[in-house]
């Protein structure tokens, strides 16, 4: 594999001298939806609880917003030695309150624009007089905390 990898013109120039340190790795299609917050006793931070469309340039701020709604719930589960059920359920819905309904309309906001008719007649009513006030809606609704 090595060897067809470095046979690669573009590729030798990028990498020189090195070597790969191991086998080439990628990763399937990401899925962009709202997962399970909590379960066996852990809590999901960031893309482990949630992956968000890159389109909403979003993932980032979601994670550290996760980090600070999840902190009460890491102080209890220190305090008394685990995550309890009833401390997950809770975590769950304050998760799914903060990031559902944007993780949603970002998802929505993709699929129009991943493919070519629908993103045409977007684009055209966008490019309409009134598109300009309507464009920063949109974008706003791809935002953690946008209502």
């Amino acid at each position: 594999f090595e060897e067809r990898m470095l046979s690669n013109p573009l590729l030798r120039a990028r990498l020189g001298d090195d070597h790969p340190g191991s086998a080439w790795k990628t990763t399937g299609p990401l899925r962009f939806n709202v997962r399970k917050p909590a379960s066996h006793g852990a809590m999901f931070l960031g893309d482990a609880a949630g992956t968000i469309d890159p389109f909403s340039g979003e993932g980032m701020s979601n994670a550290l917003r996760g980090a600070e709604l999840a902190l009460p719930f890491v102080i209890e589960a220190l305090a008394s030695g685990g995550l309890a059920p009833k401390a997950a359920y809770a975590w769950s819905c304050v998760w799914r309150d903060a990031f559902a309904p944007v993780t949603r309309r970002a998802r929505l906001v993709g699929r129009i624009f991943q493919h070519p008719r629908p993103a045409s007649v977007a684009m055209g009513l966008l490019r309409l007089p009134h598109g300009a006030r309507v464009l920063p809606s949109l974008v706003a609704a791809t935002r953690t905390g946008a209502a």
